[in-house]
């Protein structure tokens, strides 16, 4: 997905912004200050607690374990990947630095429609990308410009390239809400955004509602539920009916639990299913990933 270009209305943007709000259910609807300690008797219930990364002081061990299952016409994958890394932040300009350094990958488990070369290459790219860098803010929202971290280069089979991309999206910071939260009152914002598809060459408008519910706060940690719900579409001109042959949709569904440190403004864990529903004319593709990571002073 893009970077997010604001919030101007497109053809279709309200049946969209419709299906992703049923998507998450019902709910309550809701720059970057200084690192996010609570006051001292500040009550997460009335006050509430911003979330904002902050540099680290020491680099952290990042224990990522990935599972992914991929169903389309020609290609079925299940594939488990666990990596240790070494994570540090550092400021820069108005946002943060994050270089990821890649320590070991002790799990590589890929079966179903796989070529023989293909743990081999994503075990090479893995080795050749020891250090990814990307740039973003403190709520962790990347910059356009950042490089994707273990971006494919060249020829790549399916499995391989799917798997690469879903590991990279992790080397990333967890996003933040951007407003304070309170116990149990649900944070939801809204993002208009592109996705592009490079298979099909389209780029598709996209809506995406995040809603983020303070469950806890207990020994300066902050227990944070996660939702996602996203649609991109192909929108007909003048909003006439594009013939089904056509069709190209996708939508998005996450949810998950973020456990984060107030007051050195760091993640300590982030627990998150996802599940990605793809129409292509007559042609569907399902997708399922769980996510786990653990980011541990060494």
């Amino acid at each position: 997905m893009a970077f997010p270009r604001g919030s101007n209305p497109r053809p279709g943007r309200w049946a969209r912004l419709a299906l992703v709000a049923a998507l998450l259910g019902p709910g309550s609807c809701g720059r970057s200050g200084p690192p996010p300690t609570p006051p001292t008797g500040s009550d997460p219930a009335t006050d509430g607690v911003l979330l904002r990364h902050a540099p680290t002081i020491a680099p952290l061990r990042h224990e990522l374990e990935l599972e992914l299952t991929h169903t389309s016409l020609g290609l079925y994958l299940e594939a488990k990947v666990g990596l240790h890394a070494s994570l540090s932040t550092a400021a820069e300009a108005d946002g943060l630095r994050s270089t990821w350094t890649l320590e070991e990958a002790p799990t590589l488990e890929l079966v179903g429609t796989v070529e023989d070369g293909d743990r081999q290459a994503v075990r090479a790219r893995l080795s050749k990308h020891t250090s990814a860098t990307s740039l973003a803010d403190d709520r962790g929202v990347s910059d356009p410009d950042s490089p994707e971290p273990l971006a494919t280069e060249g020829e790549s089979s399916r499995a391989a390239g799917l798997l690469l991309t879903a590991v990279g999206e992790q080397l990333r910071l967890p996003r933040l809400p951007e407003a304070p939260l309170r116990l149990d009152t649900p944070v939801e914002q809204e993002e208009e955004s592109e996705t592009v598809l490079t298979d099909a060459g389209e780029v598709l408008p996209t809506t995406t509602v995040r809603r983020y519910t303070l469950r806890s706060v207990k020994e300066g940690v902050a227990e944070v539920a996660v939702e996602l719900a996203t649609v991109a579409e192909r929108v007909p001109a003048e909003d006439e009916p594009a013939p089904a042959e056509d069709a190209l949709r996708m939508e998005t569904r996450a949810e998950g639990t973020l456990l984060f440190d107030l007051e050195r403004g760091l993640p300590v864990s982030l627990e998150l299913s996802r599940s990605e529903h793809f129409e292509l004319g007559d042609q569907e593709v399902e997708r399922s990933l769980l996510v786990r990571s653990r980011y541990r002073t060494p």
